[in-house]
């Protein structure tokens, strides 16, 4: 890979740091074509991408972006699976799938810049939907107002803390949140707080706050859900949607590897190591997410070289 193709992918990794919510750490090394082709349909329709990377390249946007945790994850081959909507919802599907084939190894999550280990995947496989979550804690606001109260003062130790800096330093005008000072915080600063937690961290808190009061949420939110009635309970049926980006899988190369190796750098910009390595561990992905015209464009070059492909 050239060193604009090497900038060009940092980019592409800043750009998905900052614009999904989660990402999942995966190897799918020895996976069928057929079996990665299942999984990328399951994760893209959950809004999700799935991209197979470079460690070093990773490395590098993970410093730029102060990701914390990052290195140790970076060994072995390397997919990453972008969430861009509740990765509780992924969590359910990668873990399901990994049940199924054991060839898939869910390595760690990466949330709010840090990457945390593979246990937490199943903790987040476990939750319920972010949306979910904030029903059962505006459900635990319908309490009385007796506990309410206590609601309010036994929550976790971080939001208990920051309302406690609000209270002791709100006159002196200092600077705490986001550049909000502190004679300007508004109830709407709190609120903000609030829905930016994790989905982890909302869990704690619902959590602390049910152990501290007694208040069940479910209980809470059991009526809502009866009044909703059984049609609530029917999944409805996702529509098909037209495939517009394909994926590209070298599943034979044949007779003639350095025919192969040579196309596989023209159509990629891999380095010769690179190209070696994918090739010796065939089926792999050769390219993700492109046009119909240019998955043809490349299957064509490809087979004229004496390898064999498929199309996702």
């Amino acid at each position: 890979m050239n060193k604009a193709s090497k900038q060009a992918f940092i980019k592409e990794m800043n750009k998905n740091f900052a614009f999904y919510n989660a990402a999942y750490l995966i190897d799918m090394c020895g996976m069928t074509v057929a079996e990665s082709s299942e999984l990328r349909k399951l994760i893209r329709r959950n809004d999700s991408i799935c991209k197979v990377v470079q460690n070093r390249l990773v490395k590098i946007a993970a410093q730029e972006n102060a990701i914390q945790g990052m290195e140790q994850y970076l060994k072995g081959p390397l997919a990453m699976v972008f969430v861009n909507e509740d990765p509780s919802v992924v969590a359910k599907v990668l873990i399901d799938y990994s049940k199924r084939n054991k060839k898939l190894n869910l390595k760690g999550v990466l949330l709010e810049k840090r990457v945390y280990a593979y246990d937490n995947i199943i903790k987040l496989a476990s939750l319920p939907s972010k949306n979910v979550l904030l029903q059962q804690f505006l459900g635990t606001l319908q309490s009385p107002v007796s506990r309410l109260l206590l609601v309010l003062t036994m929550a976790t130790k971080s939001f208990l803390m920051l309302l406690k800096t609000v209270h002791q330093q709100k006159s002196e005008g200092k600077d705490i949140i986001g550049g909000t000072t502190m004679s300007s915080l508004s109830r709407e600063d709190v609120i903000n707080y609030i829905l930016g937690l994790s989905v982890l961290e909302l869990s704690q808190f619902i959590k602390e706050i049910e152990d501290k009061t007694g208040i069940t949420a479910a209980a809470v939110m059991a009526p809502a859900s009866v009044a909703a009635g059984p049609a609530a309970a029917v999944d409805a049926k996702p529509a098909e949607e037209e495939k517009t980006e394909f994926d590209v899988f070298l599943t034979g190369i044949g007779d003639k590897k350095i025919n192969v190796i040579k196309v596989l750098r023209d159509l990629t910009n891999l380095g010769l190591k690179e190209a070696k390595e994918l090739i010796d561990n065939v089926p792999r992905v050769v390219k993700e997410g492109i046009s119909k015209e240019e998955a043809d464009t490349m299957k064509k070059k490809f087979e004229e070289a004496g390898a064999t492909v498929d199309i996702k």
